[in-house]
């Protein structure tokens, strides 16, 4: 189970860290024509577990019969030419997979009565078993009340089209990864120290954090801690800054790992990996994307966002399964409960040094979004260059290269008692602050390649990074 974030679009530079930290990757399947959709309340269709393939297959045919109609008796005579318009049928003809035209009769042509892309009540098999075909469709009436076809637009979705990925092991493979390349390049990291106070000075900045009589410093600090954390800490940073580090909202999210003796889903179901959703408050069940054919296995038991995510938080963890097997139950049927080993659920809206799943931002293009995205402070050198790099930008920084390397970089950590938290990494003889420049920023996303960017930073007379990635449990605390 990743409690956090758990699949990787393609185009993510994360993937590139990925491959330069030797972190193995696998697919994630983020869509399963064999998973379902399942609404309550929504007219005739309630109740009723359906595949995405049959909803999608009835969908299909239903707006392609009526566009078929339409352009056939001319109501897109203005739009389209006479050739265009037989291109067009062609096209519905195959993508929808109704009828032709029926000549002298218009009602019966372009008909959608079904297909083998609904699915099957018995599979084709062996021999001379044709299989048969699931059907008849459902009334078109009644997939518009249920509502089901708002689902589909998700697999097209930027972030969200398949192929998607995780890394093998968890999420937390990379932060492994890059905290063992940060120490190769002669860094250490000291874990839970949280940041009590960052300052902007002449020479340049201070950062407090506990457990350390005096502050460290760098010449440079980047700070990706996220707003709704970072709002909090004292700093003296300018009002605007301050402002818009107010600006983005942390989105409320749970998840529940179900732990289960059988893998039912796959044996019972034929469902291998992907997303059943529904309009019951779990919102979605995800099924595990690895340990296929295996003999136990993990599934999110809901992953919900918003209202729904705020009313499971409020539940003790035992309330939190309950909730949601009995919902699950609707769709799984008795194994969803029988076969329930062990389970684990997280708010994160509720854990410290996250207090959100991600942030929402109302509109990047404000005022606000510039001010946190861009550099504060007095430069130490008029040679010194920096950039802070927007959401979705594949853009670098180069700092020049110093003698005597010597780097700090910090990162919060959730789960921890204070307001904010920090891991603190330090090139041997870090003792005292020196000047640097404070970057007021969250997130970067950054397509330097990670060893150079390593290599870059280490070159920096002081560095420092306040960090809120979340670097795995496991990691053994240093010494502060």
């Amino acid at each position: 189970m990743n409690c956090g974030p758990a699949r990787l679009a393609q185009h993510m530079v994360t993937l590139d860290y990925c491959r330069e930290l030797s972190v193995p990757v696998e697919v994630f399947t983020n869509a399963n024509e064999d998973a379902y959709y399942y609404q309550e309340s929504a007219g005739a269709l309630s109740g009723r577990k359906i595949r995405h393939r049959t909803a999608k297959a009835d969908y299909n045919g239903y707006v392609s019969e009526l566009l078929a109609k339409a352009t056939d008796q001319g109501a897109l005579d203005a739009a389209l030419s006479v050739e265009d318009k037989e291109r067009l049928l062609a096209f519905l003809e195959d993508f929808g997979a109704i009828g032709g035209r029926v000549p002298a009769d218009a009602a019966a042509s372009w008909r959608y009565t079904g297909s083998d892309r609904r699915g099957y009540v018995v599979e084709p098999g062996a021999g001379t078993e044709q299989g048969e075909v699931l059907g008849p469709p459902f009334a078109l009436t009644d997939l518009l009340q249920s509502q089901i076809g708002f689902y589909f637009s998700f697999e097209s979705f930027w972030t969200q089209a398949m192929l998607m990925y995780q890394p093998v092991g968890g999420m937390d493979r990379i932060a492994f990864a890059l905290a063992k390349a940060v120490e190769h390049q002669g860094g250490r990291i000291h874990y839970n120290v949280p940041v009590q106070e960052i300052s902007n000075t002449a020479a340049g900045v201070e950062v407090r954090v506990e457990g350390h009589r005096n502050p460290v410093g760098g010449d440079y600090c980047v700070c990706t801690i996220p707003p709704q954390i970072l709002k909090d800490v004292p700093t003296n940073l300018s009002d605007p800054v301050k402002t818009a580090l107010a600006y983005p909202v942390g989105a409320s999210v749970g998840k529940i790992g179900l732990e289960y003796r059988r893998r039912f889903w796959e044996e019972d179901e034929h469902i291998m990996g992907g997303i059943t959703n529904t309009n019951m408050d779990l919102s979605t069940i995800w099924y595990p994307s690895y340990g296929y054919l295996g003999s136990r296995g993990t599934l999110i038991g809901y992953y919900n966002f918003g209202a729904n995510a705020e009313t499971y938080s409020k539940l003790t963890p035992g309330e939190r399964r309950a909730r949601a097997v009995a919902q699950g139950k609707k769709i799984h049927g008795d194994p969803y409960a029988t076969e329930l080993d062990h389970s684990f659920s997280v708010a994160w809206h509720r854990t410290r040094y996250s207090q959100g799943g991600w942030v929402s931002c109302p509109h990047k293009t404000a005022e606000s979004m510039r001010s946190c995205c861009s550099p504060t402070g007095t430069p130490t050198s008029p040679a010194t260059t920096s950039a802070t790099t927007s959401p979705g930008r594949r853009e670098r920084s180069t700092p020049p290269a110093r003698s005597s390397p010597r780097s700090t970089t910090a990162s919060s950590r959730p789960g921890e008692t204070h307001p904010s938290a920090a891991t603190v990494v330090a090139a041997e003889g870090e003792e005292e602050p020196a000047g640097c420049r404070s970057v007021g920023s969250q997130r970067r996303r950054a397509s330097v390649r990670t060893r150079k960017f390593l290599r870059e930073i280490c070159a920096i007379t002081r560095f420092l990074a306040l960090d809120a990635a979340v670097l795995a449990p496991a990691c053994k605390p240093a010494a502060a």
